[in-house]
This record gives structure tokens, sequence and C-alpha cells, in this order.
């Protein structure tokens, strides 16, 4: 509670200084709750730099959310003692009256829901800020005034006092949300000092190595290989555990593509980022699961809205990821790696390629009769990797979300290209059934660094490319 307190002054202050920058002032809201915090949006007048200096991007979404509740019970006040209520002392309020079945859902982290969803993020902190900073306060005959502040400060003392004792019982929730939130934030260090795949990720130490292997708690594996054919190691993997929730797991293969070393940046980068993500989300969203695929989808969105500013789309990566909770397994897939189940010996294939080839099929045969040796042949297609989605383009929306009931399956498999590519679904199921389940990734990757695919008059020679899996087995 401290930090937003000290964000308000030092908004305050610097408006006093800049009265100009009350137009600005949901931008600056929006940039310091998405990015680390700078420092230089704020004046050193009263020592405003200094208070925010330790706030970080948590702190700005508790402040924008904490306002919006208060605003929204001052503002019904207001009616409620039959006062007239301008429009223009409450500018965008629709975003606000918006967000409050959300920020007082008990099964929802308001904080983790807005850090997954800037577009709504972005709609809120524009209403507290032209509310709260209302330029109308600044401003003496249409021009700004440092002078006219003080009818800014009695506005904001009265929606203060006014929605401050209506909101006791939400502003109470968001307290929980925020010890959520900032005591797994502590917990990183040690956390993924334990888990080698984490570490070797974090450190960008995975995409310089020929050969990873990883094993996690005996249920998560994962292998890659550079392959014969290639010099840089593109692919990343990752697997790992929530670390308040050991059951509560996550695992994911990217595929990188872009000229010199930008591939291996982009898949890095990514599974970077979703392994924050996941080490934010609450312990308990194990058990309370609404919200969370879309959460998945959303921030990686948001990831590859990053990585397109970067490159501008000259860079980007494939990515299927899997979190596993405790009824229910969320796959989100974009671009041709691919997700499989095995239950006994039947062997599922959960996503489709969003590939060139795969369409023209599809359109052909129908999305649902896809054969076996349909797709085995797939493989031997000239166009076979060309893609029709990623990570880093200019606008991603993530369409393949499936959600996988626990009970369906033993095993879950997660491909980069370089594996399938070269392995049969009669391949995979034969591995699979008799190989031990912490060889099953090595024996899938040597197989495919190792042996042709030889079919249709055609050959892919073995290890083209990087091949990488990953698994969660029972």
């Amino acid at each position: 509670m401290s930090k937003t307190k000290d964000i308000d002054i030092a908004f305050v202050e610097t408006l006093r200084k800049h009265p100009d920058y009350s137009d600005y002032i949901s931008s600056l809201l929006y940039d310091n709750a998405t990015r680390p915090v700078n420092t230089r949006n704020f004046t050193n007048n009263n020592m405003a730099r200094t208070r925010v200096k330790t706030s970080d991007s948590n702190d700005f979404i508790e402040y924008i959310v904490r306002n919006a509740i208060i605003i929204y019970f001052a503002r019904n006040e207001l009616i409620t003692n039959g006062q007239r209520v301008p429009n223009d002392s409450f500018p965008n309020f629709a975003a606000i009256e918006e967000a409050m079945p959300i920020v007082s859902n008990p099964r929802i982290n308001s904080i983790l829901y807005y850090k997954s969803n800037p577009n709504a993020l972005f709609a809120l902190a524009e209403a507290v800020g032209h509310t709260r900073f209302n330029s109308k306060y600044y401003k003496i005959n249409g021009t700004y005034d440092s002078r006219n502040s003080y009818l800014g400060d009695e506005f904001r003392n009265q929606i203060d006092s006014l929605g401050a004792e209506k909101s006791k019982e939400i502003l109470a929730k968001i307290d929980h949300d925020v010890q959520i939130v900032k005591p797994v934030r502590k917990m990183n260090v040690n956390y993924d000092s334990v888990n080698q795949c984490l570490r070797e990720i974090a450190t960008g130490a995975q995409v310089k190595y020929n050969r990873n292997e990883y094993a996690l708690d005996g249920t998560l594996y994962a292998t890659q290989d550079v392959g014969r054919k290639r010099q840089n190691q593109e692919d990343s993997v990752l697997i790992m555990t929530h670390p308040e929730n050991s059951e509560f797991k996550f695992l994911a293969v990217a595929d990188g593509m872009g000229g010199l070393s930008a591939g291996e940046e982009a898949s890095n980068y990514v599974v970077s980022e979703i392994s924050k993500w996941f080490k934010t989300i609450p312990a308990d969203a194990y058990y309370f699961t609404d919200g969370l695929m879309s959460s998945f989808a959303h921030e990686l969105e948001r990831i590859s809205a990053d990585l397109y500013a970067k490159y501008q789309g000259k860079a980007g990566s494939t990515f299927t990821g899997a979190i596993v909770t405790r009824d229910n397994t969320f796959v989100v897939s974009v671009g041709d790696s691919r997700a499989y189940s095995m239950s006994g010996n039947n062997l599922s294939l959960l996503t489709q390629d969003e590939s060139v080839v795969w369409r023209e099929m599809a359109g052909r045969v129908g999305q649902d009769h896809i054969t076996e040796q349909e797709l085995d042949n797939l493989r031997f297609n000239t166009r076979n990797n060309v893609i029709t989605k990623c990570i880093g383009q200019e606008r991603l929306y993530v369409t393949q979300r499936i959600t996988v009931p626990n009970f369906s399956y033993d095993t879950l498999l997660l491909f980069s290209d370089g594996v399938t590519d070269l392995l049969s679904q009669s391949d995979i199921r034969i591995i699979a059934q008799n190989t031990p389940r912490q060889e099953l990734t090595k024996a899938l990757v040597d197989r495919a660094i190792n042996a042709d695919a030889v079919g249709l008059g055609a050959r892919v020679p073995a290890g083209k490319d990087n091949a990488s899996v990953a698994m969660f087995g029972r």
C-alpha cells in the first residue's frame, strides 16, 4: 500500500512541475505498469523520482486497480447523495464499470489478470489517469497552469474520502491478490537454482550447447540436439513446476527462426518470458483454472508483440506449451511444433500445423478426416516448413487452445518439427511403447538425428534440423 501512496505523490509533484503532463498521464501509467519503471518520467522536485525508484510494474498495476475501485464507489456515492456528476469529471468511466466484476471476483487475481491482458489494462489506466489527474484542474482559461493544481488536490481528496470507506471489502481482496504475487517473485532465485533447464534459459546457455538433456521430479523430461545439418541451436525447451505447488506443471518447445543469432534469441526469449509468467500464477490456480487458458494465450500475444517490436517481423518462433493442473491440461500452440498425447498404445495428435501444406490438405480432406498416412506424407512436401503463423509476427491471435482431460492420457509429448519431420506416427508410437519413461525424449531425438525418413519417392535427411522433445508422464 505504501508504494501506491508514493506513486500518487510522485504524479502530483510531477504535474505541479509539468501540468501539461496531465494529457499523457494514462500513457505514463500504462508504460510503467508494463515495463521496467522509468524514473525519468517523474520530476526531481520534492523527491518524486526517489519515491518511485524501488517500485516495479506490479506496484503500478496495483495503483491503477486500487484507484479504479475507489473512483467507482466515489462516483456512486456522489450520485446517491443527489449531487450532479459532470461526465468530464469522470472520463472513460465505462472502463471502470467493466473492471468491477473482475476486480471483485474472488477467483480472479486482479494483478495477474491485468498483467496478462494489456488492452484491458490500458483502458483502465486511461480511465484512472484522466479522472484522478483530470486536465480541467490544471488549466486556467484553457492554458495549463500549475497554480490551478489545488483544484485537482481538492477533487482527489473528495474521491478518496467518499470511495475508500465503501470499497474496503474489495480493497482487502486486492491486498490478498498482491500478497500472492509478491512472495512468488522473491522466491525465483532459489527456485531457479534447482532447475537446470530454467537456469540455462535464464543465462542464455541452453541455445549455446549442441545437446541438452533435462529431468525434473520424475515426471518432466526434455532433450534437444542441434542436429547434423545445423550449426546453431535455435530450439528452446522448458520444463518446470510451480514454485509453490509442485503438482502444477509447465512444459514447452519453441523453434526459432531468423538470420544470424535472431532465431535462437527469439525462442529463448519466448520460453524465458512465459516461464516468468507461469511463476506469478497463484498456486491455487491449480484447483481453480477459470481464465487460465485465456491468460496463457494473451501472454503469448504480448510476447509476440515484443518480438515484433524488436525485429520488425524478421525473427520469430513457433511455440507449443502445456500447463498441467489438477483435472485438465491446457495446450496452446502457434506454428508447426506439435503436441501429442498417449493413452496405452493410442497416440493422438492434439494440435494442427499452422502451415501452408496443412491448410491445403485440410481443405481437400476436411480438418477432421486427416489420416495417419496423410499426416506422415506431409513430411515429404517441399513446402512442409512454410508456416502461416508464428510468435513475432505483427499481429498474433492465438487460436489453438486445447483442453485435455488428465484422465485421457498417460504421456504428453511436445515436438519441434526437427523431430516430426523425421518420425512417422508409427515411429513415435513404437518408440514410446518400448522405451522407459526417463529415456523416452532421448530415444525420440536420437532417432530423428540418426535415421532418414523415406517416402513418396523422397527422402528427409537425418538431423536436418534442430530436434527437441519435452515430455510429461504420469
